[in-house]
């Protein structure tokens, strides 16, 4: 009497990852985090940026390099308007 040979549940790491990644994405809680997460680590290594800035912002680092990014470009162009617009929010 032969006994099978037992088949890892990881035999295959490569099918066995994907697929627990895209679970992980389609978890509504889970799947916006890291999203953002992997968005700050794409943009820290593109600028070059320290961890200081991402630990201080979350996973809301995406949204304010954003905001930064547009702000000094409107200051570029025309530094009254982007004063104005930086008072509005400081009022508030």
């Amino acid at each position: 009497m032969e006994v099978p040979d037992k088949i890892l549940k990881t035999a295959d790491k490569k099918t066995y990852m994907r697929e627990y990644k895209r679970n992980q994405y389609q978890d509504p809680e889970k799947g916006h985090i890291i999203k953002e997460r992997n968005k700050s680590y794409y943009l820290k290594k593109k600028h070059n940026l320290d961890n200081d800035e991402i630990k201080l912002f979350g996973i809301l680092f995406p949204l304010v390099f954003k905001i930064r990014k547009e702000m000094e470009e409107l200051k570029k162009s025309n530094p009254l308007i982007a004063e104005q617009i930086l008072a509005e929010f400081l009022a508030k």
